[in-house]
C-alpha cells in the first residue's frame, strides 16, 4: 500500500516485477487478505476491494467506516479498521458497518492487531483489547503513558507492543511487566513497526532503519506478573519482566 495505490509484485507480470493496479494517487495505508480477494484503506477514508483474479475493483463493495483509515484487520467473520474516526467493523460478506471502540466521542484509533488474546488498539486513551468481537473494550492499566503505540504481537506467553519509548513485554491480561529500550541492546527505542517469526523479532524503528532482534522468552508468572529478565549489553531498566535482546 504506497502514496500511487496499491502495487503488486509478481516477476511473471512484468519485467520489473512490480505494477500499480490503482487506485493511482490515491494515498493508500493498509491491506488486509480475505481468500483470494485484497482490501485496501486509505487516508480517505474507504477501504477498497480488489479482485486478482478478474483484475478489477469491485466498486458496489467499497465502503466508508469514518475517517482516515489507519489499519486493516480480519477477525472472526468481519474486517476491522482503524480509523481516525473510531474503529469499525464490518461483515466480509458485505452489511452495514458499526463502531465499536466504546461510547463517546469517536477517537483517532492509530492501529489495530489481533493476537490469540484478542483485537488490540491504540488510541490517544493508551491500548485497548477487545475479547471477544461480541465483548465490550478493556483497557490496559497505564497504557496511555507508554507513548504512541505502532504494534502488537505475542510471542507465548508474552504480548509484545511496540511504542516510542521503547518494547512493553506484557502479560496475556496486558499487564506491563517489563521495558525494553537501548540499554536492553535495542538499536533504538522508538519503535513504529513489528513483526514476529519463528526465529526473530522484526522492529521497523522511527530513524533507525529495520532492527532483527533475537527474543528469547524465559518464562512468566501470570499470577503475580514477575518473572526473570536478561539481557545482553549494559544494565537495563526493568520491571520483574521476561526475555532476552541481541
Amino acid at each position: 500500500a504506497t502514496n500511487q495505490g496499491l502495487i503488486l509484485h509478481d516477476p511473471a507480470i512484468t519485467p520489473s516485477g512490480f505494477e500499480i493496479i490503482g487506485p493511482q494517487g490515491r494515498l493508500s495505508t493498509s491491506i488486509a487478505i480475505a481468500g483470494n480477494r485484497i482490501w485496501m484503506g486509505g487516508t480517505d477514508g474507504k477501504v477498497c476491494l480488489y479482485d486478482p483474479e478478474t483484475r478489477k475493483w469491485i466498486d458496489e463493495a467499497t465502503w466508508s467506516p469514518g475517517g482516515p483509515v489507519r489499519s486493516l484487520c480480519l477477525w472472526g467473520e468481519s474486517l476491522w479498521a482503524a480509523t481516525g474516526n473510531g474503529l469499525f467493523s464490518r461483515k466480509v460478506d458485505g452489511g452495514e458497518s458499526v463502531r465499536v471502540d466504546g461510547k463517546g466521542e469517536p477517537q483517532d484509533i492509530r492501529g489495530a492487531w489481533i493476537t490469540a488474546e484478542g483485537l488490540w488498539f491504540a488510541s490517544p486513551d493508551g491500548l485497548f483489547v477487545l475479547r471477544s468481537p461480541a465483548s465490550a473494550p478493556d483497557p490496559i492499566s497505564g497504557s496511555r503513558e507508554w507513548g504512541p503505540i505502532h504494534g502488537v504481537v505475542a510471542a507465548d506467553p508474552a504480548v509484545l507492543v511496540g511504542t516510542e519509548t521503547g518494547l512493553m513485554v506484557c502479560d496475556r491480561a496486558g499487564a506491563r511487566i517489563a521495558v525494553l529500550d537501548r540499554d536492553s541492546g535495542l538499536y533504538t527505542p522508538a519503535i513504529g513497526a513489528i513483526a514476529v517469526d519463528d526465529r526473530y523479532l522484526w522492529l521497523g524503528t522511527l530513524g533507525g532503519g529495520l532492527s532483527r532482534v533475537v527474543f528469547v522468552v524465559l518464562g512468566v508468572d501470570q499470577g503475580g506478573g514477575r518473572g526473570r529478565h536478561r539481557h545482553s549489553g549494559r544494565a537495563g531498566r526493568r520491571a520483574g519482566g521476561v526475555g532476552r535482546c541481541v
